[in-house]
């Protein structure tokens, strides 16, 4: 949904993230995969930002979600974040030593 061709030049796993870490010569501190959620975002683009469009079916792309669907949405980014499958690689490094 955000990709930027222009920004965003290469595309990094967290295993391939690690990699580049290790051959920059930096000790990885934590890498992660949060998904984006926001307050403003409509169901249709929280579910993108989800990686599970699919899953809107008839629903109104305009609509919020409700207060127990946020929840749901928020469960489901933190399920992907532990098994390291969110949409975004985020990684802290730090120079040995």
């Amino acid at each position: 949904m955000h990709l930027r061709p222009l920004e965003h030049l290469v595309h990094l796993s967290p295993r391939s993230l690690r990699t580049a870490f290790a051959l920059a010569g930096l000790e990885p501190l934590a890498i992660r995969t949060p998904s984006h959620l926001s307050e403003q975002h409509t169901l249709a683009e929280a579910l993108e930002n989800l990686g599970r469009a699919g899953w809107r079916r008839d629903a109104d792309p305009d609509a919020r979600p409700s207060a127990p669907v946020r929840l749901g949405l928020r469960a489901v980014a933190a399920a992907q974040d532990r098994l390291g499958t969110g949409m975004v690689v985020l990684g802290v490094a730090r120079v040995p030593g």
